[in-house]
């Protein structure tokens, strides 16, 4: 690639995709329904029930990780989206 007559920079805009991980406790009571005919743990039932409640509201959740890769699938932005330049100057939103 070459730069336009009169060009001062080239840059290629990258979608990137932030992940953040967060990791939280439930305590799970062991009831009947989660004893087997054999008198074993259903652990199944059990991280079944703990994943339920992981979706309930007052679930508190703690920041442990966080990613920025490129995002898989690359497409040009939306009008109302920005991009992060760095130029001369420093960095700015387009």
């Amino acid at each position: 690639m070459s730069l336009s007559e009169g060009a001062k920079t080239f840059s290629v805009q990258i979608r990137l995709r932030r992940t953040t991980i967060e990791y939280g406790y439930v305590n799970v009571e062991v009831t009947p329904d989660l004893i087997g005919l054999d008198g074993k743990l259903d652990s199944e039932g059990l991280f079944r029930r703990a994943l339920e409640w992981g979706q309930e509201p007052q679930m508190v959740w703690y920041k442990e990780e966080q990613a920025i890769d490129p995002h898989s699938v690359q497409q040009q932005r939306e009008p109302h989206e920005k991009s992060l330049f760095k130029g001369q100057d420093g960095f700015e939103l387009l």
